[in-house]
């Protein structure tokens, strides 16, 4: 018996959107397409609930994800200074469980995988990781599922320091010593306008 089915979708924020009715066929199954016209169809659990006339109801969930291609991405690709951060991007790990990541041998971060089995995260490049090429390393601890990108470590640049120089008189062009014997000839001159103003006082005084 052929029914005519609603076909309605909830997507991931809680609204309903609903496609135009379709009919089963004579064994009761239906087949549709959804397409999303937006630029990106939101991340999410989405439910399609599809009632025919006779008040019967049926439902499935799907999900949809990021892909990443590749399955790895460094949120710098320019190499990383020792001391740096960089961020890592990875998927295809068990929900829930803990994911590391690892410059070479060494564990520099340690994460929980999402509902999407994806994990989003900064790290720092240690100081004692020599300059050249490295293997960043992000492994599933659960389900042993790793990838890895290349990653390249520079050397950090040295620190500016000021150090200001003494400070020097401006050069006028004239010479200092002969100020200094300009001057003592005036304290000579001065020393003897007062021996004669002594002896004139003196012999006025004599008068």
């Amino acid at each position: 018996q052929e029914l005519e089915v609603t076909i309605g979708i909830t997507l991931p924020d809680g609204t309903v959107q609903y496609l135009d009715p379709a009919t089963t066929d004579s064994s009761g199954a239906v087949e549709f397409s959804v397409f999303y016209t937006g630029p990106e169809a939101p991340t999410g659990r989405y439910t399609v609930t599809v009632t025919d006339s006779d008040g019967a109801v049926a439902s499935a969930t799907f999900k949809v994800v990021t892909v990443l291609t590749p399955p790895i991405q460094l949120g710098n690709t320019s190499p990383t200074v020792q001391g740096g951060t960089n961020n890592v991007k990875a998927i295809g790990f068990t929900p829930g469980e803990t994911v590391d990541v690892f410059i070479d041998s060494l564990k520099v971060a340690s994460v929980i995988a999402d509902i999407d089995g994806a994990i989003n995260t900064d790290f720092v490049v240690p100081a004692s990781v020599s300059v050249g090429e490295h293997t960043v390393v992000v492994l599933g601890v659960t389900s042993g599922f790793s990838v890895s990108a290349a990653l390249s470590v520079v050397a950090k640049a040295p620190v500016a320091v000021y150090v200001p120089t003494k400070p020097t008189l401006a050069n006028t062009g004239v010479d200092v010593p002969a100020i200094a014997g300009f001057g003592a000839f005036l304290l000579m001159a001065g020393a003897g306008a007062l021996m004669i103003g002594r002896r004139r006082s003196e012999a006025t005084s004599s008068i």
